[in-house]
């Protein structure tokens, strides 16, 4: 008689497990993507106008007195766009990597948005 370890039980008990635990209906990981898009989407328009707001009441409280530097709404919104770039990479470097469940292709995607419309604006005026 073969003497068979726990870690062998174990395994075989595991797999047995994996393969009898019913699937997800494709409707339902359908629904749950385009819900985690739209919180995605909302919670990168939420980080910006946050940046848009501080830009704003910088520019109201501070002003912008010497013409010919960057005020403090420019930094402001500097940093932010900085941040959102940040974000891109972080979520890239899951998207390479075996983390790829975690990634939320909405904010991914108005933080790329943002960062081409900054690009183009200054690259055009």
């Amino acid at each position: 008689m073969a003497h068979v370890c726990k870690a062998e039980e174990y395994g075989v008990a595991r797999l047995k497990n994996y393969y009898s635990t019913p699937v997800a209906s494709h409707s339902a990981i359908l629904t749950t993507l385009k819900n985690n898009f739209t919180k995605g989407i909302f919670k990168g328009l939420f980080y910006y106008t946050i940046g848009f707001v501080l830009a704003w009441l910088a520019y109201l409280i501070l002003g912008w007195e010497y013409k010919h530097a960057p005020g403090p709404h420019h930094i402001i919104g500097f940093l932010f766009l900085v941040g959102g770039a940040g974000w891109i990479f972080y979520y890239l470097a899951l998207l390479m990597t075996e983390l790829k469940a975690k990634v939320n292709f909405g904010i991914l995607t108005v933080h790329i948005t943002a960062i081409l419309v900054a690009v183009l604006f200054l690259a055009l005026v």
